[in-house]
């Protein structure tokens, strides 16, 4: 696996439009259009339950940067594998706890991330605050580093 630093601007963004609470991908959801194939797509064996509506935003927020496939499923232009989740993993820089503090409900490590545990249905906003939240806790490991820390995906 590439090592690969934080994007903290990238995480940032993400954080707040989810904090407005607009979602246009989870129309998708509504007319049927994203198909229980590409949902399964979305799930990987040694990943928790993920809150979905968050990640179909995306393409709509890094519009160079990701597409829908045919079942509506965002991609990362940038990723040979075109796995959702490696993908999002490679785009924010994030390692695989990371992300599942981030999108799994009930899978928070909040005495390290920061944030807090999110209920099985959490709300946009909770996410975006829990991303937020790892931000802050980055930038004060940074501080005792003297700015050094290097966060790898592995």
């Amino acid at each position: 696996m590439i090592n690969q630093k934080l994007n903290k601007t990238r995480l940032e963004k993400y954080a707040m439009y989810l904090k407005r609470g607009k979602l246009k991908g989870k129309d998708f959801f509504i007319d049927g259009s994203t198909d229980d194939e590409a949902m399964e797509q979305m799930k990987s064996e040694d990943l928790k339950p993920l809150s979905v509506l968050p990640l179909l935003e995306l393409p709509f927020i890094f519009k160079d940067d990701w597409f829908y496939s045919s079942g509506f499923i965002p991609f990362y232009k940038n990723d040979p594998k075109k796995d959702l989740i490696s993908s999002m993993r490679i785009f924010f820089g994030i390692n695989k706890y990371m992300f599942e503090h981030l999108f799994s409900p009930g899978y928070q490590s909040t005495h390290i991330y920061g944030g807090k545990i999110l209920k099985p249905t959490p709300s946009t906003r909770e996410i975006a605050d829990n991303i937020l939240a790892l931000l802050e806790a980055i930038k004060h490991f940074e501080s005792i580093e003297e700015g050094n820390s290097i966060i790898y995906l592995n």
